[in-house]
């Protein structure tokens, strides 16, 4: 089996990630670090000067922010989210969230990470589980298929309705139709997914059910 695509950076990369560690209010190790890198020398702006261990800093860098957005995205919802029905732990993150001091800082960035983890380990226990029942009763399977169904069906009915209210809530790109919108935010995101989300876009676009076409 082929393995995965050796990750390739360019100074577009390099100059988004500084931006993004500049503009943090504190910094872990390696993000301090590779502004150290950057200032040590006029030529460490440009990637081809880079050691091999500058590389590897800046690898850390690219991966801790885009982790750092996912749980900036996880802190709006929990944030949009009425304080009567968040959980314990989601209620004291959004009081982190108020705090100014570097640990309340760290605190509330490393409970969003674990809450993220715990989601997907959720999610995969689940399907898991539903995989191993569909196997030991096959009579039911065809059952569990039209349940999946309208599950997923109310999923994204309830889904659609709360990412429109987020919008409605939020002046980014306002101007801009919904879906454009959602694409434009996941590219702030995820910048290295942008051409896979604004085809996407343009599939949703021109998507004849679309109903914002008419």
């Amino acid at each position: 089996m082929a393995g995965r695509k050796p990750l390739t950076l360019t100074n577009n990369d390099y100059f988004d990630i500084l931006e993004h560690i500049y503009d943090l209010p504190f910094k872990r190790k390696c993000e301090q670090k590779l502004l150290d890198i950057r200032e040590s020398s006029n030529k460490k702006g440009d990637l081809s000067f880079f050691t091999p261990e500058d590389f590897e800093v800046l690898k850390k860098c690219r991966y801790e922010r885009n982790a750092y957005m996912k749980r900036q995205t996880l802190l709006q919802l929990i944030l949009a989210t009425d304080s009567t029905k968040r959980t314990t732990t989601e209620q004291k993150v959004a009081v982190l969230s108020n705090q100014k001091q570097i640990d309340a800082y760290f605190t509330m960035h490393d409970t969003l990470g674990l809450l993220l983890r715990k989601n997907r380990t959720a999610t995969a226990e689940k399907n898991a589980v539903k995989k191993a029942d569909m196997v030991l009763n096959p009579e039911v399977k065809n059952d569990s298929i039209k349940d999946e169904r309208k599950q997923r069906d109310r999923e994204n009915y309830f889904l659609g309705a709360y990412v429109k209210k987020l919008l409605d809530s939020s002046d980014f790109h306002k101007n801009s139709k919904e879906i454009q919108r959602i694409a434009f935010l996941f590219s702030t995101v995820e910048p290295e997914k942008k051409p896979k989300h604004i085809e996407i876009y343009q599939e949703a676009k021109n998507d004849p059910r679309n109903p914002f076409n008419s």
